[in-house]
């Protein structure tokens, strides 16, 4: 079951999944819509169940926006005519797996499964991370994982004695379109407005040797970590961390 806001990706993404003779069920929104989950529960609930019921359920918050990549002074306090999402907007699509895992766990309980939860989360915005060495330029991002990073933490404690595993995995640089041709440029102009001149490139390379092998995460990275941590041996370290 997935929630997003491009149809098109849920869509092609599902026929993977039923081409491998499972079923798949997409739910076209956003993870800070409270009427989308809704939905998407509902949808859960009915396509599992009789002879599919659901035998345990894991739940991957993966969902995230770069936030406003601005000096603090040039942010708009609402949703600029380009859609950058607001200070406001991050925050929310961060904070999702609250209300996610909260969904997901009643239902879990309900039904007298188990619950595994996956946090996926940045290195760059840990708590300590933000506090030694800032993120120029990326604080609504960078907060709202921190604080996400928190609450898994905290949540892991919490349900632990309830059959509920709950785990963050904190990645290094990761490779994507829109770090590449949003993240990147826009961070660079405002560098350069700040008289530090830097190209999109040079912001790319220094991003890589952040990474011990001096890489950039794929995608295939992501789903390895995620298929370990929702197994029998992964799940026994759901401690937060």
């Amino acid at each position: 079951a997935m929630i997003g806001r491009r149809r098109d990706r849920l869509e092609g993404t599902a026929e993977q999944v039923e081409g491998l003779g499972r079923n798949a069920v997409v739910e076209a929104g956003d993870v800070a819509d409270a009427e989308a989950l809704d939905r998407l529960f509902a949808s859960v609930e009915k396509a599992f169940d009789g002879a599919n019921a659901i035998q345990g359920l894991v739940l991957v918050n993966n969902a995230g926006v770069p936030g406003d990549v601005r000096a603090l002074h040039r942010q708009q306090t609402d949703r600029d005519p380009a859609g950058a999402p607001d200070f406001r907007q991050t925050v929310r699509i961060h904070l999702a797996p609250w209300e996610l895992t909260q969904r997901a766990a009643k239902l879990t309980k309900e039904r007298g499964v188990p619950l595994t939860v996956v946090n996926i989360l940045t290195r760059f915005a840990t708590l300590e991370r933000t506090e030694d060495v800032p993120y120029p330029f990326r604080l609504p991002y960078t907060i709202a994982q921190a604080v996400k990073a928190t609450i898994g933490e905290g949540l892991a404690w919490e349900l632990a004695d309830q059959n509920v595993s709950v785990i963050n995995i904190a990645f290094g640089p990761a490779a994507g379109e829109r770090i590449e041709t949003v993240v990147y440029p826009l961070g660079a102009w405002e560098r350069q407005a700040h008289g530090i001149q830097i190209s999109a490139e040079q912001i790319r390379q220094q991003t890589a040797d952040l990474h011990p092998g001096k890489r950039f995460v794929e995608l295939t990275d992501v789903a390895d970590s995620v298929v370990f941590a929702t197994s029998p041996s992964g799940r026994r370290l759901g401690t937060g961390e």
